[in-house]
């Protein structure tokens, strides 16, 4: 029974364990579901996406911010209610403190 809590929290906690190592190496997308992102700002990102698409992961200036996916109008949206990542086509924004700080994003080739 205790190996069974003890595979759960470490499936759980995994990822979290692993991310210093991913922050820590030049932004580059490394699976299907990462892709780094330029703006106007001329300032790079890294967007990964769940494998659900229900969440995803942003990797702005060695901060990372956890976003569910939020009902949207239009495109696609991810928010904790303070933070955001609204994308549309090829183009992505990206609010923190509920602030624009880049804008006209576009994925890395």
């Amino acid at each position: 029974m205790k190996t069974n809590r003890v595979m759960t929290y470490s499936g759980i906690l995994l990822p979290f364990l692993l991310f210093p190592l991913v922050t820590c190496s030049p932004l580059k997308a490394r699976t299907p579901w990462e892709k780094v992102y330029e703006c106007d700002e001329g300032k790079p990102f890294l967007v990964e996406i769940s494998q659900r698409d229900e969440s995803v992961m942003l990797t702005i200036s060695g901060k990372w911010y956890y976003l569910p996916k939020v009902p949207s109008a239009s495109g696609v949206k991810y928010s904790d209610g303070n933070n955001t990542f609204w994308s549309k086509g090829e183009s992505a924004t990206i609010e923190l403190g509920q602030k624009i700080v880049y804008r006209n994003c576009r994925p890395k080739p």
